[in-house]
């Protein structure tokens, strides 16, 4: 439960709460977001979460359900199915919609991401729904120095080369290549490099918060993103970025706010939290209505 101060009444007022069930593995497989109505003072469901997991605790299914108050139940929403490659690695998501009118879940995009034999991501393709059926949107491709361990350098929190999948990187990440599909030509357009280049430096002082101190849920994304700190109670600076690198957002949150990211077209964006000092960063997939 979350609870924000009320000057006014001099005291804490309950805002919002999440109730989650686990399975015997103790895996994740029911998330129930509430807000409290500030008419009723009582908690209103809003959101439901559901998740599979195979035997290793891999998610491979989640469904999000939205409460409506009209009928006081949980309706379809979104849905995205996981696979797998022998490594573990995911190798393809696929994102649904629930389509009310003819009761069945429609594909609307797909992600797929590639591996070398060492374990390091070299590639990762969009798909979007704009006709029938998927059409590629745009792609990565990563390239490492084979000789270096990424454990043995320090990459900035926002360096736009792979930078919500360390564990993925095995090597040494030197540089990222962005492609657009041209459906005139049918074929991928070079969009934009970026190259990392390292030196010696003292990062002694540099601290990044520990990955997932931070939930930024769902991803993908359709309307709300949801931005939670699980041990963080200080205020949360919170930046998005396009793929072009351009800072599209940048808002200071409390530590259980929404974002509203329907303004924002589908695709990829990246984002950026900071609080008390100590930064979290990753990738947003935002996918059409």
């Amino acid at each position: 439960i979350d609870y924000f101060w009320d000057k006014s009444a001099e005291q804490y007022l309950a805002d919002m709460k999440v109730e989650i069930n686990y399975d015997e593995r103790a895996n994740i497989t029911q998330e129930v977001l509430y807000y409290r109505d500030e008419i009723s003072n009582c908690f209103e469901a809003v959101e439901m979460n559901e998740y599979a997991c195979d035997t290793s605790g891999k998610r491979t299914n989640w469904v999000v359900y939205e409460w409506d108050s009209s009928d006081s139940l949980f309706i379809e929403s979104t849905k995205s199915d996981y696979s797998y490659n022998d490594g573990g690695n995911i190798i393809e998501q696929n994102y649904y919609k629930w389509v009310d009118s003819t009761a069945y879940w429609l594909l609307n995009g797909k992600y797929e991401s590639s591996y070398d034999d060492s374990g390091n991501m070299i590639r990762e393709t969009f798909y979007q729904r704009n006709s029938e059926p998927l059409i590629f949107s745009y792609k990565f491709e990563y390239d490492y120095d084979l000789t270096c361990l990424q454990a043995e350098v320090l990459q900035p929190p926002m360096s736009w080369l792979v930078i919500d999948y360390a564990d993925v990187i095995v090597n040494k990440p030197r540089e990222s290549i962005h492609y657009n599909w041209d459906q005139t030509t049918q074929e991928w357009k070079f969009y934009k490099k970026s190259v990392v280049y390292y030196t010696e430096i003292n990062a002694s002082s540099l601290v990044d918060l520990q990955k997932g101190s931070i939930d930024i849920y769902p991803n993908p994304v359709v309307e709300k993103l949801q931005i939670q700190s699980k041990e963080h109670c200080g205020q949360i600076y919170f930046e998005l970025y396009d793929v072009q690198g351009r800072k599209i957002l940048s808002k200071e949150i409390h530590t259980a706010a929404g974002i509203d990211m329907t303004v924002f077209a589908p695709g990829l964006y990246f984002y950026k939290c900071q609080v008390d000092g100590k930064v979290q960063s990753g990738k947003i997939i935002k996918i059409s209505n």
